[in-house]
């Protein structure tokens, strides 16, 4: 949602609104609304808090080249990027950490005391390296230092999520995407039927029904949808520059009746680069929505305390499916996997066995 002007006079700091019961500041840019305090704590308190949000912001220039020349790299690759925004922002991190620095003077151990900020994080760990990496390649490319000094560096690598995400836990959370919930001044909470909620489902069920990434469906275009052939054309992002292996999924009715939904919601045929899963204007959803969207609803029904994030919906759809009988060749396909060990790891981890060894006490 983007920041409305005003329409009189306020006290009120810039792009600081009422919203319910809240005070919310929208984030320049990003435009998203970013929730201060309730309205019944007081100005003192929302002030406090807006400072402190504002700040997060707020990047020291430095004095060092590493600051201008990180810019200088995620202007140029990011453009390349499906996930640009993400990747922009852990680059942001590196380059706050690394502002007062040299590229040419920095050492491995350098980039050691930069990942420490993350330790107990091994994800943003990997993340961060995995950004210095591609940023030093590319100063050692366009001959703005010698060497890569994140290759003398290891991590560990993040553990495998074994998360697995039961079936009425699944059912749940997707009925609570439909609605919508908030406090009123008075206390009163009031609860609704959300408009965008429709669509999130259909998101959610398509997710499910093909085994792909997330990713995929959010932009997943009619004109993938081969009815002559029945199939959908699937070429993952995240092996499009490396392996290039694609899918055909077959349009089952289940994924059918989904489709036909999308179009009773949207009111009228799509077709071409118009985008599947999109919002009231027709436009495509950035992924923060559909994982605000995802959090906000499993807080509704007392989930808010479980790990379960939209990307499990993939692992779980390929654990039902080799628990339905399938074999391990058949989910490869699926999921547009180069190795076996790969969907492996999708299902081992998740699937527990149930041991039926019977033991007995040994006589004296």
């Amino acid at each position: 949602m983007n920041a409305r002007r005003r329409q009189r006079q306020s006290t009120l700091p810039s792009r600081v609104y009422a919203n319910g019961a809240s005070w919310y500041w929208v984030v320049p840019k990003s435009n998203k609304w970013i929730r201060l305090c309730k309205i019944a704590d007081g100005e003192t308190a929302m002030l406090e808090r807006y400072v402190i949000e504002r700040k997060k912001l707020e990047v020291p220039a430095g004095i060092g080249d590493a600051g201008p020349l990180i810019d200088r790299y995620i202007a140029e690759k990011g453009p390349e990027l499906r996930s640009e925004k993400s990747w922009a922002r852990i680059g942001r991190y590196a380059r706050n950490a690394l502002r007062d620095a040299d590229v040419a003077k920095i050492e491995p151990g350098d980039i050691a005391d930069v990942l420490a900020f993350w330790d107990g994080k091994p994800t943003m760990q990997h993340h961060v390296r995995s950004f210095l990496s591609g940023f030093f390649y590319w100063c050692v490319k366009n001959r703005l230092a010698m060497t890569n000094p994140v290759r003398d560096i290891k991590i560990k690598p993040p553990k495998r999520r074994k998360v697995y995400i039961p079936d009425e836990h699944f059912l749940a959370i997707r009925a609570a995407l439909a609605t919508y919930s908030y406090e009123r001044t008075d206390g009163k909470t009031i609860v609704g039927r959300n408009s965008a909620g429709a669509m999130m489902q259909c998101f959610v069920d398509l997710c499910y029904l093909t085994a792909q990434r997330s990713t995929e469906i959010r932009t997943l275009k009619w004109s993938q949808i081969d009815r002559n052939a029945g199939v959908i054309h699937f070429l993952p992002s995240k092996t499009e520059d490396s392996s290039g292996a694609a899918v055909d999924f077959e349009i089952t009715p289940e994924i059918d009746a989904v489709l036909a939904r999308i179009r009773e919601i949207d009111g009228r045929p799509r077709i071409g680069d118009a985008n599947v899963i999109h919002n009231r204007k027709g436009e495509p959803y950035a992924s923060t929505a559909f994982l605000a969207a995802w959090d906000r609803a499993m807080k509704r029904i007392g989930l808010g305390d479980q790990p379960y994030t939209i990307k499990d919906i993939r692992a779980k759809a390929l654990t039902d499916a080799k628990r339905a009988g399938y074999d391990i060749k058949e989910l490869m396909v699926a999921a547009a996997h180069t190795r076996e060990q790969t969907t492996h790891i999708y299902v081992k981890q998740r699937d527990i066995p149930v041991s039926h060894v019977r033991l007995k006490m040994p006589k004296s």
